[in-house]
C-alpha cells in the first residue's frame, strides 16, 4: 500500500468515526434504519410546533358503548355535566299484562360499568318524560338536546354509586346498579287498560312513551364524578312491578334498546382554560393544553415547515407532548389520545369509523385496517427519554408514513387536532406542555430521522 493510500484510508477511518460520534443517541427506534442507511440519515428535533387551545367539535354519541351520567367542577377546566337520553321498547309486541292489572311501582335501572372521579361524591339525578319525537333512525350528537315535560318522573337524592355492591329486588342478588323509583302516576298509564294500543308495538309504544331524559342535578353544585353506565346490559331497563286477577309480585321488563345518546355541557369560564380559549393567536403558540374529555376541549397542532424538505425519505417521525401535571389517582389523565388530521376551519377529519369497536381512522400510521400491517402508531401515556436526554412521562405518536407523503404531495400540511380518546364517552382530562412554556425543555416536538435520496 503507497504511502498516499495510507494516508486516505486513515483519513476515511476518521470521517467514520467521526459520523458515528456526531450522531445523537435517539428514542426513534435505530433498529428501523437499516445500518447502510446511518452514513446519509440526519436527526432535527428543531422543527417549529404550533400548539393551540380549541374547543372541541361535537360528537355522535347515539353509537356509545357506554354512557357517563354526573357533573364535574374543575379549577383549570371548568364545569361539565353528561346527561342520557334513553328510549325503552316493548319486550315482546301485543304485550298483555293480564286482567285487570294494578301497579305497585315502575323504576329505571342503569347497570353501572365505571366511575370516574370521587368516589365519596353525592349525586342528585332527575328523570324526566321527553315530549319530543325521538325517531331511532337517527344520529344524535353530544350538543343535542330534547323537550321534556318540566316536572321529574323521578328523583333519586344525594346517593353515592356503589359500584361493587350487589343489589337484591324480589329474593334475586343482581349486580350492581343504579335504581331510580318513579311516580306512581306514570305507573298507572301503563296499567291504564282504556289505552289497547300502547303496547302493540314499538311504533304505538314509543308515542306512549317517546323517551327519558336522565339528567344531574347542579343546583347544589357539581358532583365531581361521573357514572359510567352500561345500557346494554339485560339489567338496564324500565321495570314495572304490578299485580292482575290472577297473580300477585309480576313484572314486565322494558329494554332500553330504542334511540339513545349523551348530552354534554361545558362552562369554563373564570379558569385558566377560558382565559387559553379566548386569548387572540399567539405566534408562539400556548403554553398550556388543557385537553377534556365529553367533547370539552382539544389542541390544534400545526407543523408549519415541514413540506419544505425535498430529497429525503424519513426513516422515523415522532411528536412529543410532555405531561404537564402528574397523573391524579381520583382524576386519571385519558390512558390514550388521539391525533386527527384537521382541516383549515380545526375541524376532526377520518376517513374511516366503527362505532362498534370504536375505531377512528385519520392519519395515514393508523391505517392497520387496510394495509394489514399494525404500525406502532402509539398516543399512550408512556415515559420517554426527551430531546434533553431526560426520562419525562408523555404522549408519544409515529407519524412516518404520514409526513412522508405530506412530502410527496399526497397529503395537505393542515395540522393535526388532538383529543382525548374516546372523547365522546369518557370525561377524562389532562394538562399538556404547549410551545409556549417557559420551559423550552418540555414542549411538544417534532423528532425526524430521514436520509437523503439525492446524495
Amino acid at each position: 500500500m503507497t504511502q498516499l493510500s495510507r494516508i486516505s484510508m486513515l483519513l476515511l477511518l476518521a470521517t467514520l468515526t467521526l459520523l458515528g460520534a456526531c450522531r445523537k443517541p435517539t428514542l426513534l427506534g435505530d433498529e428501523l434504519i437499516p445500518p447502510d442507511d446511518f452514513l446519509a440519515s440526519e436527526r432535527q428535533d428543531t422543527f417549529t410546533v404550533i400548539t393551540r387551545l380549541l374547543q372541541e367539535d361535537s360528537a355522535v354519541t347515539s353509537f356509545n358503548l357506554f354512557f357517563p351520567v354526573g357533573s364535574l367542577d374543575r379549577p383549570l377546566v371548568g364545569k361539565s355535566t353528561a346527561a342520557l337520553y334513553v328510549q325503552p321498547i316493548l319486550p315482546t309486541n301485543n304485550l298483555f299484562l293480564g286482567n285487570s292489572p294494578v301497579p305497585d311501582s315502575i323504576v329505571l335501572v342503569l347497570d353501572y360499568a365505571a366511575l370516574y372521579g370521587d368516589t365519596n361524591a353525592l349525586h342528585t339525578i332527575n328523570v324526566f318524560k321527553v315530549i319530543e319525537d325521538f325517531p331511532r333512525n337517527q344520529t344524535y350528537r353530544s350538543d343535542r338536546k330534547l323537550l321534556q315535560l318540566p316536572a321529574p318522573l323521578g328523583r333519586k337524592v344525594n346517593f353515592r354509586p356503589r359500584l361493587k355492591d350487589s343489589v337484591t329486588t324480589l329474593g334475586v342478588t343482581q349486580a350492581p346498579q343504579l335504581r331510580i323509583r318513579l311516580t306512581d302516576w306514570f305507573a298507572q298509564e301503563f296499567t291504564n287498560t282504556s289505552d289497547t294500543l300502547k303496547f302493540l308495538n314499538d311504533t304505538t309504544f314509543t308515542q306512549f312513551l317517546k323517551g327519558l331524559a336522565i339528567l344531574p342535578d347542579t343546583s347544589g353544585g357539581h358532583s365531581n364524578s361521573i357514572m359510567i353506565m352500561d345500557l346494554l346490559n339485560a339489567n338496564s331497563g324500565l321495570i314495572l312491578y304490578y299485580s292482575n286477577e290472577e297473580a300477585d309480585s309480576l313484572q314486565a321488563f322494558f329494554p332500553l334498546a330504542g334511540a339513545r345518546f349523551s348530552s354534554y355541557t361545558h362552562d369554563h369560564s373564570g379558569t385558566p382554560s377560558f382565559a387559553a380559549l379566548n386569548d387572540p393567536d399567539p405566534i408562539g403558540g400556548d403554553s398550556v393544553l388543557y385537553l377534556q374529555g365529553l367533547t370539552g376541549m382539544k389542541a390544534g397542532i400545526q407543523i408549519p415547515y415541514l413540506d419544505s424538505l425535498e430529497g429525503i425519505a424519513i426513516n422515523k417521525a415522532e411528536l412529543i407532548f410532555p405531561l404537564r401535571m402528574e397523573n391524579d389517582s381520583t382524576y386519571p389523565a385519558p390512558s390514550r389520545l388521539l391525533l386527527i388530521e384537521g382541516d383549515s376551519l380545526n375541524r376532526n377529519e377520518f376517513f374511516y369509523i366503527d362505532y362498534n369497536s370504536e375505531t377512528f381512522i385519520s392519519v395515514v400510521d393508523q391505517d392497520f385496517l387496510f394495509s394489514g400491517i399494525n404500525y406502532d402508531y402509539g398516543g399512550t401515556l408512556d415515559t420517554v427519554i426527551n430531546k434533553e436526554g431526560v426520562s419525562i412521562p408523555a404522549y408519544r405518536f409515529n407519524l412516518t408514513r404520514h409526513f412522508q407523503k405530506i412530502l410527496q404531495g399526497e397529503i395537505q400540511n393542515d395540522g393535526f387536532m388532538l383529543i382525548v380518546y374516546p372523547g365522546y364517552r369518557i370525561p377524562n382530562a389532562v394538562t399538556l406542555y404547549g410551545t409556549g412554556s417557559p420551559d423550552a425543555t418540555m414542549r411538544p416536538y417534532l423528532s425526524l430521522t430521514y436520509t437523503y435520496v439525492n446524495k
